[in-house]
């Protein structure tokens, strides 16, 4: 094996373990950015107070509220979002203020903050 052999596999060593390490660091400053991994996104509160909040009546075109399953009561209180689908309000103040940020129904999502989960 020749001089230039030898120098030449310790050059292509040093050029992976250069690569290996650049990638490394990739990884621990986006790990170091994005530190929201264990936070969930919930709907920012300002959103949720511009929903419109009103009494539930049969003439609704829905009878359930797809987040806890109860059929609406005439004069409940309901809240419609912004996609016009509406729930029992406490359930989804809950839901959007905990769970996520997105509709229940077609999963629309609204302007939110990070939340520690």
């Amino acid at each position: 094996q020749s001089d230039l052999d030898v120098l030449t596999g310790m050059n292509i060593a040093n050029m992976f373990f250069n690569i290996a390490n650049d990638i490394q660091n990739d990884i621990n400053l986006n790990n170091s950015i994005d530190s929201n991994e264990d936070k969930i996104k919930i709907i920012e509160p300002s959103v949720l107070e511009t929903f419109k909040v009103r009494k539930y009546s049969d003439l609704e075109d829905e009878k359930t509220c797809h987040i806890t399953l109860l059929d609406f009561e005439e004069e409940q209180s309901i809240m419609e979002l912004s996609c016009k689908h509406i729930f029992d309000e406490d359930a989804i103040r809950y839901w959007l203020s905990n769970k996520s940020n997105l509709c229940p129904v077609c999963r629309r999502e609204f302007p939110f903050i990070y939340k520690e989960n």
